[in-house]
C-alpha cells in the first residue's frame, strides 16, 4: 500500500552506492523513518536537490512489513530565501536537528509541524533574525514537549509565535538568561548537552 504525505525532510544519509535513509516530519506531525532505495542515481524520482533539507515537500511512499520505502519526492517549496544566505541555512539547519532529536516515530503532534512550518517560513521571507527565531523555536519546542515551567525570562517567547518581535523586540530580550536556562533544563531532561547540537 501506497501514500502521499507533505512535510519537511530533517536528515538524510547514505547507505551503500546509492541509497538514502531520511527523517521526513509529515503534517500531523509525526516523524516517518523511509529507505530512498537508488536515490543518489534516480534524478527523475528526485529530482533538483529534493531530498536535501530545509524545503517543503511532498512525497510517496510505500510500506512493506515494518519497512518504509521512499518511491519519489517533489519540491513544494523551496525556501530559496534560506538557502542564499549561510546564516539562514546554520540557524535552520539547527532547528530541523533538534526537532529531529524531539520528534518521535509515528507520534502525532500537529503543533510540531506548524511550528517548525512557521519558523522556516519566518527565515524565508524576512531574511533576518536569525539566532533570535532559532532561540525562540527552541523555546516554544521545549514548551510544546512540556519540558518547560513557565518562567518570567521566556514567557513572552513561549506565548507568542516565532517572528512576532521585530529585530529591537529580539534585542531586549536577556538572551544570555535564557539561553542559560534552556541548556540547563535541557540537560536535565536528556542528559546531553545543548552545545552538542549547535556546534
Amino acid at each position: 500500500m501506497s501514500e502521499q504525505r507533505k512535510g519537511f525532510l530533517l536528515r538524510s544519509h547514505i547507505v551503500g552506492e546509492s541509497d538514502l535513509w531520511v527523517d521526513f516530519l509529515d503534517q500531523s506531525g509525526a516523524i516517518l523513518k523511509l529507505k530512498a532505495r537508488g536515490a543518489k542515481r534516480s534524478k527523475k524520482r528526485f529530482p533538483g536537490g529534493v531530498l536535501e533539507p530545509l524545503q517543503y515537500i511532498s512525497i510517496h511512499f510505500e510500506e512493506k512489513g515494518s519497512a518504509r520505502y521512499l518511491l519519489e519526492a517533489k519540491i513544494i517549496d523551496p525556501f530559496e530565501g534560506i538557502r542564499s544566505d549561510y546564516d539562514l541555512v546554520f540557524w535552520g539547519s539547527k532547528l530541523l536537528q533538534l526537532t529531529s532529536f524531539y520528534a518521535q516515530e509515528d507520534l502525532e503532534e500537529p503543533l510540531l509541524f506548524h511550528l517548525v512550518g512557521n519558523t522556516l517560513k519566518y527565515l524565508n521571507q524576512s531574511g533576518k533574525n536569525a539566532e533570535y527565531a532559532f532561540w525562540h523555536f527552541l523555546a516554544r519546542l521545549m514548551s510544546l514537549q512540556g519540558d518547560l515551567a513557565l518562567e518570567e525570562s521566556y514567557a513572552p517567547l513561549v506565548s507568542h509565535p516565532v517572528g512576532a518581535y521585530d529585530e529591537a523586540s529580539y534585542k531586549s530580550f536577556s538572551w544570555n538568561m535564557i539561553k542559560s536556562r534552556l541548556a540547563s533544563v535541557f540537560r536535565g531532561h536528556f542528559h546531553r548537552e545543548l552545545q552538542e547540537f549547535l556546534s
